[in-house]
């Protein structure tokens, strides 16, 4: 259940993450639906992220996808496709180099190494948030996580999937990933909530 992985969380701002994530959601589907947020709920599963149940049922099945990174958490919903969806900050101050080479393919690096040095961090970003979000996709499209199909994945040049960045500011950088030619969802920022009242209406 979602209490028992809340008190499996060992940090303060993963259990923040997680209470305002799937808040988020279930206001983004009521947003979305038009209905009231009670009739929402996320069943938990291992390996996967939760399951949508409405009551009563939708008519369509809805697909949707989580992202937090630091005090940003982000909902993308879609009426059509499985979806994937990652959120980053960038840090221009970070070495990248790195961690570029373990997670990036050889053509992806040799993309991001011929960008001017002062796009160099905001390329790193936008390929980690595509792999990431692609990831999320896979996970939800084979009922886990499949690190073979993961690595197997040019996020530059597969065209088995489409993906979208949208920069919100200088450094905010969000991304979705879905597995057709075109995009199309909704995309929820977290409201402003008081955490102890977003873990009210969470249980609920």
């Amino acid at each position: 259940s979602a209490v028992i992985r809340y008190s499996e969380l060992s940090r303060k701002q993963r259990r923040i993450q997680f209470v305002v994530g799937r808040l988020l959601a279930k206001y983004a589907f009521s947003r979305l639906l038009n209905r009231p947020i009670h009739e929402f709920a996320l069943i938990e599963r291992r390996s996967n992220a939760p399951q949508l149940r409405a009551m009563p049922p939708l008519a369509e099945p809805l697909y949707y996808s989580l992202a937090y990174r630091y005090d940003h958490a982000v909902c993308a919903i879609s009426r059509s496709r499985l979806t994937g969806l990652d959120v980053e900050v960038v840090d221009k101050t970070r070495e990248i180099a790195t961690p570029a080479e373990t997670a990036f393919n050889a053509h992806e690096n040799a993309w991001l190494s011929a960008l001017p040095a002062e796009e160099w961090h905001r390329g790193y970003y936008e390929l980690w948030t595509r792999k990431e979000a692609c990831y999320k996709l896979l996970s939800s499209k084979h009922g886990g996580i499949h690190d073979d199909l993961f690595w197997q994945t040019d996020c530059l040049t597969d065209n088995r999937f489409e993906w979208k960045t949208l920069q919100q500011d200088d450094d905010l950088l969000i991304t979705v990933c879905q597995a057709d030619p075109a995009v199309e969802f909704t995309l929820t920022q977290a409201p402003s909530y008081n955490l102890d009242n977003a873990f009210d209406i969470f249980k609920c």
